[in-house]
């Protein structure tokens, strides 16, 4: 009769969702659960074993008492054992059954966690030199805050360490949002700004090489310089860029030989055998 076959309908979906659930590859679990005679919501299906001591199984509350009043959605919500969960849940076509589907929030932030690492390592490709975007995860206990963003610095010889914990990796450790300057894991100093996403217990910082910033300036004046001793080739005014060479201090500058010039010089027919400022 129409009972038996609802009966052995059931029955039949029971034993596949245990087959499935069977899978330990990931933490997705699919629950089928209905209400006692006493009114209490219990599960037909077999429910995997806590990795943390659970203080027993309540529905009350929970997607599958959602689901067994009829209604249908998704939601997060702690399961049986606990842990925080994202929950599909609704009614089947059998009165008094339904059905939820869980999955850990963890594998899910996990995945999020990879495709966001991914998206930044593309960034890092297209960045300036000197520039570089890196991703922290596990925020929540800083003494395991590691990156997962690919280097994009050759360090040498040696692996790039992340071991040197820089102070951003503490500020992105506590979800902290700000920039500021310090050394990076390369023992480099640069200026970062930083911030973190906690719901997918990440940070993420972005960082410019402070000597690259100064090579930046540096270019930046002499383009300048030029360009405004180009525009104006009739007059004795001349603007000069020059700067210190490796290793001189502003005390040790002597003559030439301590320096260089950047710009090119406007005048440069004028000057005496063709050598300007001792440089040739």
């Amino acid at each position: 009769d129409k009972e038996v076959v609802v009966r052995n309908c059931i029955e039949e979906m029971r034993a596949q969702v245990d087959t499935v659930n069977a899978n330990e590859k990931t933490s997705a679990e699919a629950i089928l659960g209905k209400k006692r005679e006493d009114g209490r919501i219990h599960s037909i299906t077999k429910l995997r074993s806590c990795k943390q001591q659970s203080d027993g199984t309540r529905w009350e509350g929970t997607g599958l008492e959602k689901a067994l009043q009829g209604q249908s959605g998704v939601t997060l919500e702690r399961d049986y054992c606990g842990a925080p969960v994202l929950v599909a849940y609704g009614p089947l076509l059998w009165p008094g059954i339904a059905l939820i589907v869980k999955i850990d929030l963890e594998e899910i932030v996990s995945a999020v966690q990879v495709e966001i690492a991914d998206a930044a390592d593309k960034i890092n490709q297209q960045l300036p030199r000197g520039q570089e975007l890196v991703m922290y995860a596990n925020l929540s206990n800083s003494s395991e805050t590691t990156v997962i963003t690919k280097s994009r610095t050759d360090c040498g010889a040696e692996p790039c360490s992340y071991d040197h914990h820089d102070p951003f990796t503490d500020k992105a450790a506590h979800c902290h949002e700000g920039f500021g300057t310090g050394q990076d894991y390369r023992h480099i100093d640069v200026v970062a700004a930083y911030r973190c996403i906690p719901q997918l217990n990440v940070g993420l910082l972005l960082k410019t090489d402070i000597p690259e910033i100064r090579d930046d300036q540096v270019r930046m004046t002499t383009m300048y310089a030029d360009g405004q001793n180009k525009r104006h080739p009739d007059t004795t005014t001349e603007i000069v860029v020059a700067q210190r060479k490796p290793g001189v201090e502003p005390k040790d500058v002597r003559g030439s030989e301590d320096f260089r010039f950047l710009s090119q010089f406007k005048h440069r027919a004028t000057c005496q055998s063709g050598s300007c400022g001792g440089s040739g």
